[in-house]
């Protein structure tokens, strides 16, 4: 599941608009990832004016947690058998994931992590040596809630007695009185009054102001079912907080200029997966934080290194921090993970902020924020909730986009919930006529091609379609492009140079010639082809769905990796 607040007629964002929605949405696990990542996979749960419900945010969650519970215990017919439903995980950006476990909603005191005690006042330790949160710490602090509820109420009913004697009522003050000193802390439980941080924060409660919300589920544990959010916590947060103080370094120290960085982001080569989240144009140093989207900063990392490759000196500290910050996200973006890739990240990210301590101080990096604090964590979190890629709100937040065409073309301004969710209605009918999980994995883009005739005759059948172009469970391949076969180690790849794509009714294969790739201390990958001979590989049992540009000649060429791969 997933939830958040979207503005859909406000372009200043969510915190501006008079229309805000919150948009609860879910997904199955049991489709495959690359269905799954359909926009039409993503289904609307509810709409809700949150602008009128604010404050009141638990009786939604209330209705929704029985549905949850009815699926659980009682399930529905499918074809004359009883199926049951768990809530697996529930997705969102930390706001929202700290009001659903029952957390403060404040990242500027006290406790701010909903995985480790981490206190604000230590951040600068990035949650080193801090235990991690469990279940019997949150019980206590329940029970000490029950137990100052009881007390505050008990004040009340004293406060509210007016047919007392003046004997008791001297009695009922000098036990008010004590009352009142127990309840000096209760009355900031309220998620929305943290400012008082003894209040919210003392040993015994450590940031919980409420009951989780599906704490009650069997199939949902609170504590391990809030995965960390790479689009927020590292490319929005650590990587746009921390790489302008790089880029303006650069451009200060007179590397390169900003006009020439400028024209070098815009004629780079992208492949296809970037061309929507080409990196944002710089305009001069004034700014603190990278502008465009989080996906914009992802690109312009992974491309930076090659950027600036002949100003790159690996004594200088400002550019090991770049390269250290492109390692980290290029195995934060893995796609499957072992040991040892595990391992690498969590070795990358300790050694990426042990740098950031070591910049001198020409280099005017943010100091140490909540979001750092989070990446830090990314991991040893790979293990609780696999690839950080899979549970990114990223896609679900590609679902805001329908809310506001709807809008736009609806230009209903008197109940805007009640239009997009008949719209949202519509929608989910026609995709339920046509086929709710089409099972269609292959769309031929690029035209057909006609090949030699000894290949005909070793690859090819009577029904092959030789192509230069497709779609394959929404990756696109190409001719040229580059894919990854196997992995000997981090530094060494054995890859595959696509030199026809075929398809075979429902299967898709591509004639490649297959060479070794070498690692360069510039964040790239070399190759050195030889004359090899034509092999045909199945696009179904690659270890990453990429299809990678190279840069170079046919024999000799660079290519930028996308995500890890593990070996």
């Amino acid at each position: 599941m997933y939830s958040d607040v979207v503005a859909v007629t406000n372009p200043l964002g969510a915190a501006k608009g008079g229309y805000n929605l919150l948009k609860i949405v879910f997904t199955l696990g049991e489709i495959p990832t690359w269905q799954r990542s359909k926009l039409s996979s993503l289904f609307v749960l509810a709409t809700i004016n949150y602008t009128l419900t604010k404050g009141n945010e638990e009786m939604i969650h209330e209705k929704i947690l029985q549905d949850l519970k009815d699926l659980e215990e009682k399930g529905i017919p499918v074809h004359g058998k009883i199926v049951k439903f768990g809530l697996a995980i529930f997705v969102a950006d930390n706001l929202e994931a700290h009001f659903l476990c029952g957390l403060k909603q404040s990242f500027s005191s006290g406790y701010i992590c909903r995985f480790c005690n981490q206190h604000y006042d230590s951040l600068e330790d990035l949650g080193r040596n801090v235990p991690w949160r469990r279940h019997s710490e949150y019980l206590r602090a329940v029970s000490e809630m029950k137990k100052r509820d009881s007390v505050q109420n008990q004040v009340v009913l004293i406060e509210q007695d007016d047919e007392c004697d003046e004997s008791d009522q001297v009695n009922l003050m000098e036990k008010e009185e004590d009352f009142f000193v127990l309840d000096q802390r209760i009355d900031t439980f309220d998620e929305n009054d943290c400012d008082d941080d003894h209040a919210c924060d003392n040993d015994v409660l450590k940031g919980w102001v409420r009951p989780a919300l599906y704490a009650s589920l069997n199939s949902f544990n609170f504590l391990t079912g809030h995965p960390p959010d790479i689009l927020h916590d590292l490319f929005e947060g650590t990587l746009s907080y921390d790489l302008p103080a790089i880029l303006k370094y650069v451009v200060k120290n007179n590397f390169i200029s900003m006009e020439n960085l400028n024209m070098k982001i815009a004629g780079w080569k992208y492949t296809c997966e970037e061309q929507h989240s080409r990196p944002a144009t710089l305009k001069g140093l004034n700014f603190n934080r990278m502008p465009g989207k989080g996906a914009s900063t992802v690109t312009l990392v992974r491309v930076l290194p090659g950027l600036l490759q002949p100003y790159i000196s690996h004594k200088n500290p400002v550019f090991m921090l770049l390269l250290k910050m492109h390692d980290v996200l290029e195995s934060v973006l893995a796609e499957t993970f072992n040991d040892n890739l595990i391992e690498h990240l969590k070795l990358a990210i300790d050694e990426y902020f042990e740098l950031r301590k070591e910049m001198p101080s020409c280099v005017p990096l943010p100091k140490i924020k909540p979001k750092h604090h989070y990446t830090s964590h990314i991991g040893d979190l790979v293990r609780w909730f696999g690839p950080p890629v899979l549970n990114s709100t990223s896609r679900f937040e590609s679902k805001h986009r329908e809310s506001t065409s709807q809008q736009c073309a609806s230009r209903n301004f008197r109940n805007v919930p009640k239009t997009i969710s008949r719209c949202d209605q519509y929608r989910l009918a026609s995709l339920m006529y046509e086929g709710l999980f089409p099972s269609t994995k292959i769309v031929v883009t690029g035209k057909e091609l006609r090949v030699e005739d000894q290949l005909e005759a070793k690859f090819l059948s009577s029904e092959t379609i030789c192509t230069d172009k497709i779609v394959y469970k929404n990756t696109t391949y190409f001719k040229n492009g580059i894919i990854i076969l196997d992995a000997m180690s981090h530094d060494e790849l054995q890859i595959g140079r696509i030199y026809v794509l075929l398809v075979d009714n429902d299967e898709a294969q591509a004639i490649i010639s297959t060479s070794t790739a070498y690692w360069s201390p510039f964040r790239y990958f070399k190759v050195q082809e030889e004359n090899s001979s034509l092999n045909c590989i199945d696009l179904n049992c690659l270890p990453t769905h990429h299809c990678l540009e190279k840069f170079g000649n046919k024999s000799s060429y660079i290519f930028n990796l996308i995500g890890s791969v593990p070996w």
